[in-house]
């Protein structure tokens, strides 16, 4: 709970009185630094900041107590200001050239890899090949699902007994973490995954290196095919 709090901006200090305060509500500033165990001027800078960024409420008073926004409340303001935010950034953002249709680029970490395959997967238009282990799969169900509603070729490689209504789907005893995800045949992403910050992927447009991916999924799946006639 308290790393993805401060997905929503705030530290962990923040994170843990705001939790705090859900169990506690309507307490001081003094009950809050005895509960977290924290200096009380810990205490009342982070209620002060929970109350600028929308997280806490000020109960004015002899003395002044505090109460926590809901969370589904909190959450949803923060998100609707990010996307508003984004919304002129990218508008706003000059025109750039593609630094993948000749070149490759590095992804590390869990985190950026999963981001970086979910928008991948988003952005495809037409067909989507990815062949990954059962256990990293459910990673990306949300997106396949999103594409084979919206009528998307969608092929995938992973260990029984996944199923996916509208996708092909290819059952093989995969071993490892490896992640192979091909998009509209204009991007690839390979390498491993489920190694924390070590993981490691590399991301292209190169044509020469997408052709060589597909052909070897393609492979793959003439094998699977050949094992089960």
């Amino acid at each position: 709970m308290l790393d993805k709090l401060t997905d929503f901006d705030l530290t962990r200090q923040e994170a843990a009185v705001y939790l705090l305060l859900y169990s506690n509500p309507d307490v001081t500033g003094y009950e809050i630094a005895k509960l977290a165990g924290i200096s009380r001027s810990n205490a009342y800078a982070a209620l002060s900041s929970l109350t600028d960024k929308g997280a806490a409420r000020l109960l004015e008073g002899m003395p002044n107590r505090y109460s926590p926004v809901p969370a589904d409340e909190f959450c949803g303001n923060r998100i609707r200001r990010m996307r508003k935010s984004m919304d002129i950034i990218v508008s706003n953002m000059p025109d750039v050239s593609d630094p993948l249709s000749e070149g490759y680029l590095t992804i590390q970490g869990d985190r950026n890899i999963i981001d970086t395959a979910r928008s991948m997967l988003l952005k495809a238009e037409k067909r989507v090949y990815i062949s990954v282990s059962g256990s990293i799969i459910g990673h990306f169900t949300e997106e396949l699902c999103f594409l084979t509603e919206n009528k998307r070729k969608v092929v995938i490689i992973t260990n029984p007994p996944f199923d996916l209504s509208g996708a092909i789907i290819y059952h093989s005893n995969r071993q490892g973490n490896q992640l192979r995800l091909i998009t509209d045949s204009r991007r690839v992403l390979t390498g491993d995954i489920d190694h924390g910050k070590e993981s490691t992927c590399l991301l292209s447009g190169k044509r020469n290196l997408v052709d060589v991916f597909k052909e070897a999924l393609q492979n793959e799946i003439k094998l699977i095919e050949l094992r089960e006639k």
